[in-house]
C-alpha cells in the first residue's frame, strides 16, 4: 500500500467515524499557522497538507526553499490532518516520500527535524500534547501488534493460509489488542480535555462498537467533547447500534438486487436470515465466506437463508457479481453500490465488514457478529 492510499484510507475512517472539534463554530472560522523546517532535505521538494473539513477533501502544497515549508488558514475545529514530503529528482520525477500526522488546531504549530517528517518533531497547543501523549500510551503496544504482522508476513501463502497458523496469528493479536485495550481505559481515566479523548475512546471501542459499554464512556468525555461536531456524529453512529442490538427489531430496508429488482427485509420474514454485510473488495469478507457457504447449504433447508448487504462501488458492479460467482454465494443478494454510503450500512451503523446481524423468523436480532466457529455454533443452538 503506498504513503497516498495510507493517508486516504486514515482519512476516510476519520471522515466515517468523526466529525470533530473544540471551538465553538463562528463563521469566521479559527485560523491555523505550521511552519516547517526540515535541514537534510533537497529544494524543490514539494510538501502536501491533506485533511477533512465538514466532511470534504482539503489539500495545499507548498514547494520547499531552504527546507521550510509554510501553511496557512483557517478551520471550524481541530482536525486530523497529514503532512506529506514529496521528493523530486532532477527530472521532476516524483520518489516516494514521508508523512506526518498532526492536528490543525488555533494557533502557531512548528516542525523541526533532519531529512524526514516522520521523525520531526511537532511543537503546538494542547490537542497535539494530548495526542503525543495517546501515541506515547500506545507505543509498546503498537510495537508488539506490528511485530506480530512482520512476522506473520514473513511466512509464505501457504503458511499464512494455513488453519492453525491463521488461529495462532489472530489469538497473538487478540491478547495484544486487549492490553490495549486496558492502555486506552487508563488514558481516559485521567479525564483528557481535548478531541483526542473521543480519538482514545473510538479507538478502545474499534470498528464495531457495543453500545452498552462504549456509551457510558462516552458520557464521562468532558462536556466540550460530547457537543463538539465530532462528538456529536459518534453519538449519532452509537444511538444507531442501539437500535440495532440484540434483542431489537431489525430496521426495515428495500435494496435493488443483482438484476435491479427491489428486495425487501420483509419478504423475508418468517425465516432465520442472516444479514451479512460484505463486498468483493474486503479480503477478510472473502476469507470469510467460505465459512458463510458451508453454514448456508448445511441449514437452507430448515428455514435459514442468507441475504447479502455488498458495499461495493458504483463503478464496480462487475466485481461484485464476480465475486458471488467465484465464491459461490447462492443466496440473494443487494447493494446500492453507494461503498461507505449504503444506505443499509449506515442504517445498521456498519462501520467495518465483514459485519453480520442473525434474525428470528419474527425479525428480530438475536445474535451479531458471528464469525467462523460462532456462527455454526449460534445455528447449532438453533436449529439442534
Amino acid at each position: 500500500m503506498t504513503i497516498q492510499s495510507k493517508i486516504t484510507a486514515l482519512l476516510s475512517g476519520i471522515a466515517l467515524l468523526s466529525g470533530a472539534a473544540l471551538y465553538a463554530q463562528s463563521g469566521k472560522g479559527t485560523p491555523f499557522t505550521i511552519n516547517g523546517k526540515l535541514t537534510k532535505i533537497e529544494d524543490s521538494a514539494i510538501v502536501y497538507l491533506q485533511y477533512n473539513q465538514d466532511k470534504k477533501a482539503i489539500k495545499d502544497s507548498f514547494l520547499v526553499q531552504n527546507g521550510k515549508f509554510h501553511f496557512k488558514g483557517t478551520i471550524a475545529y481541530p482536525v486530523r490532518a497529514f503532512l506529506v514530503y514529496q521528493r523530486l529528482t532532477k527530472s521532476e520525477k516524483r520518489q516516494p516520500g514521508d508523512y506526518l500526522s498532526l492536528y490543525l488546531e488555533k494557533g502557531i504549530t512548528n516542525i523541526n527535524g533532519g531529512d524526514t517528517l516522520a521523525k520531526a518533531i511537532v511543537t503546538a497547543g494542547p490537542v497535539n500534547k494530548e495526542s503525543k501523549a495517546l501515541s506515547e500510551t500506545l507505543k509498546e503496544t503498537s510495537s508488539k501488534i506490528s511485530a506480530l504482522y512482520e512476522k506473520h508476513y514473513a511466512l509464505s501463502k501457504e503458511q499464512r493460509e494455513d488453519s492453525a497458523t491463521a488461529k495462532q496469528f489472530d489469538d497473538a493479536v487478540e491478547v495484544v489488542k486487549a492490553e490495549q485495550k486496558t492502555v486506552l481505559k487508563a488514558f481516559l481515566d485521567k479525564r483528557p480535555a481535548t478531541i483526542v479523548a473521543l480519538d482514545a475512546l473510538q479507538q478502545y471501542a474499534g470498528y464495531n462498537p457495543e453500545y452498552a459499554t462504549t456509551f457510558p464512556l462516552f458520557e464521562q468525555l468532558p462536556l466540550a467533547v460530547q457537543q463538539s461536531f465530532q462528538g456529536k456524529t459518534y453519538l449519532d453512529r452509537l444511538e444507531k447500534l442501539r437500535e440495532v442490538g440484540v434483542g431489537k427489531y431489525a430496521p426495515a430496508f428495500t435494496q435493488a438486487d443483482t438484476s435491479g429488482a427491489a428486495v425487501s427485509l420483509a419478504s423475508f420474514k418468517g425465516k432465520y436470515v442472516l444479514i451479512d454485510f460484505w463486498a468483493s473488495w474486503c479480503g477478510p469478507c472473502r476469507a470469510e465466506n467460505p465459512n458463510v457457504v458451508e453454514n448456508f447449504e448445511k441449514y437452507k433447508n430448515r428455514n435459514f437463508t442468507v441475504l447479502g448487504v455488498s458495499l461495493d462501488r458504483e463503478n464496480a458492479k462487475d466485481k461484485w457479481l464476480q465475486a458471488i460467482h467465484d465464491d459461490k454465494l447462492t443466496w440473494t443478494h443487494v447493494s446500492d453500490l453507494k461503498f461507505w454510503d449504503n444506505e443499509v450500512a449506515k442504517l445498521y451503523g456498519v462501520g467495518a465488514i465483514p459485519q453480520n446481524f442473525l434474525l428470528d423468523p419474527s425479525g428480530k436480532i438475536i445474535a451479531k457478529d458471528l464469525r467462523e466457529d460462532e456462527l455454526d455454533k449460534k445455528l447449532k443452538e438453533i436449529f439442534n
